[in-house]
């Protein structure tokens, strides 16, 4: 194809050239780096200039704290100084111990007192407390006799040393100071109480400045009803005025104890300052410092103006110095473009220099020899296409013949088919037998597929009747076979009467002797079928399901005996549905199957339908259940054609690719005339477009199975409504799963019904792992699968079955429907009896006939093998 979207002289437009791309994707590197080192810079710049104002700040607090803190313990040394000199102790022990009044003592140190505050002068005014917190002395005489016990300053003063502003007077003139007073033995005598001027203290912090003008420090406590009085401050604000607490959250947070820092807090006058919180004299009050960012951070706006300017003179020359670099670094792209412009142009003489030893010197060379070879191949092309062009003539011709053969034995399939059909039509009953107080309705539709469905009724004396419904596993030709076989199997057990009856006690649990009776079972019936049918299919995985009534029309009784075939439905005249079941394993699965049975007494207006289960694929939409076709019935009840009439409800206008055999047999307790319908042509159900897509008319996946490899581990996910049609593959697989010794997994999650060859299919796979040592996992059978199970006595198969789920991998793919070799399934199956003969001498006799069957089957096939492959008729 032709470079398209150039200039006149071939040039790509700039924007769309690796040149122009990579100019761009440089500067905007470039620039990005530029951008983030000017962001970054400056973010630490500011970094390192708030770290260092925070130092700035602790430490000009620690300082103002030292100095409150200095002055406290220099005016209590002071008052250490009077109580020693004036011997207050000893007073105050005299006091407490003796019946002097408190009025003589004061007068007695009044005069002390006098000169005391004369000498001291922040002092200005002093109260003694004896240990009940009364005023025994006091510079204001008046004073004397008071009590302060339940003030703050008696309660904390007689623990520790104790400094606060004196609220009862001018807020915040005073500083009240308090000094316990002990004896000898350290016992509490009083309290020394001292109201010392602030004036001086507060001259010393305003000196204390840091370097930034915008510096503020203030001082508050919290007063009696928890508000924040403010006791001193350096920018002139009003003190001794009570705000709330959460309206300065610095001062709060430092009358809590705490000592930290808050960045961007907004002031009083709405500008944003650094702030640094302390407390002072274990908490009582509380020490902020603030400055304001605008003064801080002024040297780094002159820094980033600085940064960007030197960012962006970078950023050019970069920009010019990547330009150049990128347009000489590409120029041998541009000229090998060129190059290949001109061979899609048809010039193949186009040739690059290789000047260079790196990738682009590689490239050029690559290109020369290309070139070369597509001058070479485009002469010999055309004698090339002129001999494949006479190859695929003659395989047309080949296809041709092939097709025309594979039409051949397609009608030879279609007649075998046939001919399976009119063998099926034989095994169903043309004159069965009326039943003396009975109603008896049967239909058979055959599906899209020859399959196994039969049904028969049969008289076994005057009193009694056989009924019998059964399912082949599997469809085609094998499948008919098999119903053939199970019905000359029955016909034989049939002709003799006496198989029917077995001898009973009428008291068996009595020890006297007792009568006998004769009863009549279907148990030994299938007991003999069973066996036949073992030594006949051994070796296969196909089976018969079947159900056996024998009706007592003098006792209105029906005795059911089940050999894995669906429950028998039971509508009594009062409405009330049975699911009747009496589980019993499928026919020619094992030998010495026990099978049991049930006894219905029939009253007027009953019905009991036998059926198989292709009556639940009539509606692939939605699931049939049992409930819904006793409703039906009820509803139809008294109908002439009343089986077929059913067909109808279900079926409900659905269309379905693969229809399978539908068989119904149903007693009413009424007198009546016998309708037996038996078609022979497959309801009509149109197939649908799109089919072809793998979905169903409702959208959802159509019935599939999908296969998936772990390491060691094959995993087989049936999906949808799984027969034999999405089944036939499933053997190959699990044949090549055991010959790399693969753990198996089947997950039934997404499935919602398997039919008997599938059934079948999964008996064999458990068969087969057992053998190999291999690990076998059924995992997510719905409830009505694993009844299947149970019923048909798969033994095997649910001692694999777990309650968990194995995790499924992702990739997966659907199964193909390749055919099977049948040579290579008769030599697995031989070698597997021989595994198993080779165990033990019972073993080697048992299977004996088998392995020799087996050989020569093998033998037979491969003789006939050999002579069409020499030709010799």
């Amino acid at each position: 194809m032709a470079l398209t979207n150039t200039h006149g002289n071939g040039e790509i437009p700039f924007k769309r050239s690796i040149r122009g791309k990579l100019t761009v994707i440089v500067i905007t590197i470039l620039m990005l780096t530029v951008t983030s080192v000017t962001v970054f810079d400056f973010i630490y710049i500011r970094d390192i200039l708030k770290r260092e104002i925070h130092n700035e700040l602790s430490l000009y607090g620690k300082s103002l704290r030292s100095i409150l803190h200095l002055y406290i313990e220099q005016e209590l040394e002071l008052l250490r100084t009077y109580i020693a000199v004036n011997q207050l102790d000893v007073s105050l022990e005299t006091t407490n111990e003796s019946s002097a009044s408190t009025r003589e003592l004061s007068e007695q140190m009044q005069k002390n007192i006098i000169e005391f505050e004369t000498g001291a002068n922040t002092f200005r005014a002093f109260q003694l407390l004896n240990r009940e917190g009364t005023i025994v002395a006091a510079s204001n005489q008046s004073q004397v006799g008071k009590s302060l016990a339940d003030s703050t300053l008696f309660t904390e003063g007689k623990l520790r040393k104790y400094a606060e502003f004196d609220m009862r007077g001018t807020l915040g003139q005073y500083l009240a100071i308090c000094e316990p007073i002990t004896g000898a033995q350290d016992e509490l005598l009083g309290v020394a109480v001292i109201n010392s001027d602030v004036s001086l203290l507060q001259e010393v912090l305003n000196s204390a400045q840091t370097e930034h003008d915008s510096t503020d420090v203030r001082m508050g406590v919290l007063n009696e009803q928890d508000l924040i009085e403010y006791v001193f401050s350096t920018d002139n604000s009003p003190l001794h005025y009570s705000i709330d607490p959460e309206k300065d959250i610095a001062m709060n947070r430092a009358l809590l104890g705490e000592a930290n820092f808050i960045d961007n807090l907004v002031d009083s006058d709405g500008n944003r300052v650094l702030t640094a919180f302390l407390p002072v004299s274990d908490g009582s009050f509380g020490l902020v410092v603030e400055v304001n960012t605008s003064e801080v951070f002024a040297p780094t706006r002159s820094a980033l103006a600085t940064t960007i300017v030197v960012g962006v003179t970078v950023a050019l020359l970069s920009i010019l110095v990547a330009t150049t670099f990128v347009r000489t670094s590409l120029f041998p792209i541009r000229r090998l473009a060129h190059a290949a412009q001109r061979v899609t142009e048809g010039d193949l003489t186009a040739r690059v220099t290789e000047d260079s030893k790196d990738e682009l010197g590689a490239l050029a060379h690559v290109f020369n020899d290309m070139v070369e070879t597509v001058r070479t191949n485009q002469q010999t092309l055309e004698d090339t296409v002129n001999r494949r062009t006479a190859e695929l003539e003659e395989s047309k011709d080949q296809l041709s013949a092939l097709v025309a053969s594979f039409e051949r034995q397609n009608e030879l399939m279609e007649q075998d088919l046939q001919q399976a059909e009119v063998i099926q039509r034989s095994l169903l009953p043309r004159y069965p037998p009326a039943v003396p107080g009975f109603t008896l309705s049967a239909l058979y539709v055959p599906g899209n597929n020859v399959g196994g469905d039969l049904y028969d009724v049969f008289r076994i004396d005057d009193q009694h009747f056989g009924l019998v419904v059964a399912d082949a596993t599997g469809h085609g030709v094998s499948a008919a076979m098999l119903s053939v076989l199970f019905k000359n199997r029955l016909d034989l057990v049939e002709a003799d009467e006496s198989v029917f009856q077995s001898e009973t006690s009428t008291d068996p649990l009595s020890d006297k002797t007792s009568e006998t009776r004769s009863v009549y079972s279907a148990i030994p019936v299938f007991e003999r079928v069973n066996d036949e049918l073992v030594s006949d299919v051994v070796g296969s995985n196909m089976f018969v399901t079947a159900v056996c009534c024998i009706l007592d029309t003098q006792k209105s009784q029906l005795t059911i005996a089940n050999a894995g075939h669906p429950p028998v439905l039971y509508i009594r005249a009062s409405g009330e549905v049975e699911l009747v079941k009496s589980p019993g394993p499928a026919l020619g699965l094992y030998p010495d199957a026990v099978f049991a049975e049930r006894t219905l007494t029939l009253h007027d207006g009953d019905n009991v339908l036998l059926y198989t289960d292709g009556l639940f694929s009539l509606d692939e939409d939605e699931s049939i259940r049992m409930e819904a076709i006793a409703s039906k019935l009820q509803q139809l009840k008294g109908q002439d054609n009343i089986l077929n009439a059913l067909v109808g409800e279900l079926q409900n206008g659905a269309t379905t690719e693969e229809q399978d055999d539908i068989t119904m047999l149903m007693i009413d307790v009424r007198e009546g005339e016998n309708q037996f319908e038996n078609q022979f042509e497959s309801l009509t159900r149109t197939r649908t477009m799109g089919s072809t897509t793998g979905k169903e008319n409702n959208g959802q996946p159509a019935p599939h199975i999908e296969i998936a490899q772990a390491e060691t581990t094959t995993f087989l996910i049936f999906v949808g409504k799984v027969s034999w049609v999405q089944g036939k593959p499933v053997a190959q697989s699990i044949r090549n799963a055991v010959r790399k010794k693969h753990d198996i997994v089947v997950d039934l999650s997404a499935c919602d019904y398997l039919d008997s060859a599938m059934l079948g299919t999964l008996h064999e796979t458990a068969h087969e792992c057992s053998l190999n040592s291999l690990n076998l996992t059924i995992q997510g059978s719905s409830k009505p699968i694993y009844d299947a199970f149970v019923e048909l006595g798969m033994y095997d198969v649910l001692g694999f079955v777990i309650s968990g789920k194995v995790q499924v991998p992702a990739d997966r793919s659907r199964l193909s429907d390749e055919d099977i070799d049948m040579m290579a399934q008769q030599r697995w199956l031989l070698r597997a009896h021989e595994a198993l003969a080779s165990l033990n001498a019972a073993n080697e006799e048992e299977f004996r006939h088998v392995i020799e069957e087996l050989r020569e089957g093998i033998e037979e096939a491969e003789e006939a093998r050999r002579t069409k492959s020499s030709g010799t008729p």
